[in-house]
């Protein structure tokens, strides 16, 4: 999506004004399409990736014309009355903007650095006060829970049954989702129960699974369940994705974490969850 609005330039003098030069200070997180700057504008100081710069629009510039003036005030007989400057930019990819709320603001600040009384010989004046404008951009944020589904006790070679949930709890769509478990030592997946997204759910060759490692010993298995939506949001706001499935602790397991020692200490089974989504961009 392509932003912002043109900018217009008017003046509230008694008298035209003569030789303007206008500059937009662009955020970073916004790239700014050089091509489409009008009226002879120029953009400095920008990056390739984050975007950023300023473009100044100098009435001496080719293009420039409708900056040499006169430029008239609202409520004259004569024209123009206005000058209307555009360009057109982009947000920057994701992966250079964005917090952890799932909110960035980006603010642009436009003023008329100079302008003249006469078309030559006149007074000089500006700046003028500064103009900003506001674009506030959303992106998904994942919020993530696991829990036994319906035990918090495991017994060796039994399955044991765990609940993955990650739930949209920013401010846009996201459209690929991604869930990675990491299985304590020695234990090893068995079967996926069930996947559900926003309560329905998802057939087995809607979403991707992936194992990685044996599970035994030091070598810890790493799950991944991926829903990729392509164009189409897999989790707007508020929604959730669940995942549930079962694995399986070894004799191994009872030698490691989760049994109680000689000293009467319980060391409990560790596994992690993690998640990864991304936006349109």
């Amino acid at each position: 999506e392509t932003f912002p609005p043109p900018l217009l330039v008017t003046t509230d003098g008694a008298t035209p004004a003569y030789n303007i030069v206008v500059s937009d200070v662009v955020p970073a997180g916004v790239v700014v399409d050089e091509e489409t700057i009008s009226d002879g504008g120029v953009l400095t100081g920008n990056d390739p990736d984050t975007g950023g710069g300023t473009i100044t629009w100098d009435r001496s510039a080719e293009g420039a014309g409708a900056l040499n003036g006169p430029l008239y005030h609202a409520e004259s007989e004569e024209g123009p009355q206005e000058v209307t400057l555009s360009y057109k930019a982009t947000l920057a990819a994701s992966e250079y903007i964005g917090t952890e709320e799932g909110l960035t603001e980006f603010i642009n600040t436009t003023q008329v650095d100079a302008w003249e009384s006469f078309d030559e010989g006149g007074r000089s004046y500006g700046p003028s006060d500064p103009y900003t404008a506001e674009v506030t951009t959303a992106f998904p944020y994942l919020t993530l829970e696991k829990e036994p589904t319906s035990s918090d006790i495991a017994y060796a070679g039994e399955p044991f049954s765990w609940t993955l949930t990650a739930r949209n709890t920013g401010e846009g769509a996201a459209y690929l989702v991604e869930l990675t478990d990491t299985l304590p030592a020695n234990w090893t997946f068995e079967e996926t129960i069930n996947v559900t997204v926003a309560g329905g759910q998802v057939d087995d060759g809607d979403y991707a699974f992936a194992s990685d490692g044996s599970g035994e010993g030091d070598e810890r298995q790493v799950l991944t369940w991926t829903v990729d939506g392509g164009d189409e949001p897999v989790l707007e706001p508020g929604d959730a994705i669940e995942v549930t499935f079962t694995a399986i602790p070894s004799e191994a397991a009872l030698d490691e974490a989760g049994v109680t020692g000689e000293d009467g200490t319980r060391v409990p089974h560790v596994n992690t969850l993690s998640a990864r989504a991304t936006d349109p961009t």
